[in-house]
Parts: C-alpha cells; sequence; structure tokens
C-alpha cells in the first residue's frame, strides 16, 4: 500500500467527513524537531577531523621517508638511478623431478634399515640406483606449492619408492664402491 502523505491524509479526512479539530490533534502528537547548537558539533567535528589528518600525514611520511644516511656533496650532486619494481609480479616456477624429490625423503630411512655405509658415495650410489630404475615425474609448478604437491605424490607413489629403494639399499650393500 502507498505511503499516506499530509495531502493524502487531509483528502481522505475530507471526504470521510473527519472534523479538522482530528487533523489539528495529529499534528500536536507529531514529534517536535529540536535545533541543536551546530556550533558546538562542528567545533567537536573539525577538531577530531585535523587529529586524524595529522595521524595520516605522519604515517605517509613515515612511509616516504625511509632512514637514509646523509650523503656527501658528491654523491648529492650526481643523480641516483630509481628502478621501477614491476606492478604485476610473476610468480616463480620450479620444475621438479617428484621422484627424486621422494627418494630424497626416504634415503636415509631405508639406508639406516639395510644397514648400508652412510658415506657420501654409498649414498650417491643408492639414489642413482633407485633414481635410475623408476620412472621420472617431472611438474612445474610455484614455488610455495611444492610441498603439497609432494604430499599428493608420496601416497600415490609410495610403493614404487620403497620398492626401488630397497634394491638399490640391496645392491649398493652387497658390492660397496668405496
Amino acid at each position: 500500500m502507498a505511503k499516506k502523505t499530509n495531502k493524502t491524509s487531509h483528502v481522505l479526512n475530507l471526504l470521510s467527513g473527519a472534523e479538522e479539530q482530528d487533523v489539528e490533534v495529529k499534528r500536536e502528537e507529531e514529534p517536535k524537531i529540536q535545533i541543536v547548537n551546530q556550533n558546538e558539533e562542528d567545533s567537536i567535528a573539525e577538531g577530531v577531523q585535523q587529529l586524524l589528518e595529522e595521524e595520516l600525514m605522519q604515517e605517509e611520511r613515515a612511509l616516504q621517508l625511509p632512514e637514509e644516511p646523509e650523503q656527501t656533496e658528491a654523491e648529492q650532486a650526481e643523480p641516483v638511478p630509481v628502478e621501477k619494481e614491476p606492478q604485476y609480479k610473476e610468480p616463480q616456477y620450479v620444475m621438479v623431478n617428484v621422484m627424486e624429490k621422494l627418494v630424497d625423503e626416504k634415503l636415509d630411512y631405508y639406508m639406516n634399515r639395510f644397514d648400508v655405509c652412510g658415506c657420501s658415495r654409498c649414498r650417491a650410489d643408492v639414489k642413482a640406483y633407485a633414481l635410475t630404475h623408476m620412472e621420472s615425474k617431472y611438474v612445474v609448478m610455484d614455488k610455495g606449492g611444492v610441498s603439497a604437491f609432494l604430499n599428493f605424490y608420496s601416497k600415490k607413489f609410495s610403493g614404487e619408492v620403497m620398492s626401488h629403494l630397497a634394491k638399490a639399499c640391496m645392491r649398493v650393500n652387497e658390492e660397496p664402491r668405496h
């Protein structure tokens, strides 16, 4: 239903035969508007606004002017080239051999379990033997997302990594090359 305005209510009162006294009583019941001294409120608002502007200016100055050591006159005369940073930074991608990362994670565990010598030569031999007999799995990803992918692939290829590392440990244990 449409909102009743003063004109609408007046016309309805005329049509219904309502007396003018009822209308006057209704007008007296309406809330009265009080005028507040605006000078007091304005001065408070202006004070708050000035304080906020001062704080903002101080923060901007602090961000814009990092502390720099004083320069000599010769250094001040030479213009310093300013490198502009690109507005959009491209994500840095890395290429990862997932199998190599998984072998690296499990290498120490299996070498200890099969009592293989822990020297750098035997470690390299076990790793090389295992990786040579496994199919490589290369992926390209963001630098930050490497651990999430490795967690996924470690569950998927855990059996294959285990069997090839076990074979490599037994082989190196039988014929160490040091």
